[in-house]
């Protein structure tokens, strides 16, 4: 029922759900940060040296800001967006320092485009 009313008002203009300001997208970014966290904490106590996520970039922006030890309500201002197709290599290092060496890198398709041809 709260969708249907959601979206019809939406749909006529308006932006609000009651006296509060609907955005869409902070929910739906709050809602993946609550439900991936779990999984994001055990990736991070995990001790195996290499591990991959794939993903879309919508999860992909929470996953960043997580990984940068950020506040949730940061992407609401803020967003370290991740490109389809795009690698990140991130690391910690022994004193628990957070790095990011390379995000949404998509260098590696411009190598391989002579192949495609």
């Amino acid at each position: 029922m709260g969708c249907i009313y959601l979206i019809t008002n939406i749909i006529n203009g308006k932006r609000y759900v009651g006296q509060t300001r609907f955005e869409p997208e902070i929910r739906f970014k709050r809602h993946f940060w609550n439900r991936s966290k779990p999984f994001f904490d055990s990736i991070i106590s995990d001790e195996t040296e290499n591990i991959i996520i794939v993903s879309h970039g919508d999860l992909l922006s929470v996953f960043n800001t997580m990984f940068l030890d950020l506040e949730p309500d940061f992407i609401n201002n803020c967003e370290i967006f991740g490109l389809a197709g795009g690698v990140s290599q991130m690391y910690i290092n022994d004193d628990k320092k957070r790095y990011i060496k390379r995000i949404s890198d998509l260098s590696y398709m411009q190598k391989n485009s002579d192949l495609r041809k």
